[in-house]
């Protein structure tokens, strides 16, 4: 029998349905982000978009992509690791959002995608942490504490978007 393991993927998908779940709600039942996809590609090209957020009522217009990456591993020690937050940039201005977010679990940073004169270093606008926990493993997803955490964290991250949008 295989043994079956977990990876950033799992998460992007259940930040996605967690995302909509949180859009159908009738705090944002007004805002103009409506849904959220995990494991997109580019139609030309073989890029994978982790997760996209589209717009309520232009239901094919992505408005924000992120990047996820898990702490454990090498390239989500950090979600300001440069190459991670070039190739987030990238997707997201190929496909037009305009937000795009660098997200390893525990802490998500929110970006301006396009931002004439300002370096790329520089666009992070906004920075919250999601989980407090140690996160060592995919199994550290399944504790309470850390579900109880990713829920309200997911929650507030979705305010800040809609903020963004609404003003």
């Amino acid at each position: 029998m295989a043994i079956l393991r977990r990876n950033e993927w799992n998460f992007a998908s259940t930040a996605a349905q967690a995302i909509t779940r949180i859009l159908q709600t009738p705090k944002f039942i007004n805002s103009p982000l409506g849904r959220a996809e995990a494991e997109l590609t580019e139609l030309r090209g073989a890029r994978r978009l982790d997760l996209v957020l589209f717009h309520r009522t232009d239901r094919d217009r992505p408005v924000v992509t992120a990047e996820t990456k898990a702490p454990w591993a090498a390239d989500g020690r950090t979600p300001f690791r440069s190459d991670v937050v070039e190739d987030a940039h990238a997707k997201a201005s190929r496909c037009g959002a305009e937000y795009f977010i660098t997200w390893n679990i525990k802490r998500a940073v929110v970006w301006r995608t396009d931002d004439p004169g300002v370096p790329l270093d520089q666009r992070a606008i906004h920075q919250v942490e999601i989980v407090s926990e140690n996160l060592t493993s995919q199994a550290d997803l399944a504790r309470p504490q850390v579900i109880e955490q990713l829920e309200k964290g997911i929650t507030d991250l979705v305010g800040y978007l809609d903020g963004l949008f609404t003003g």
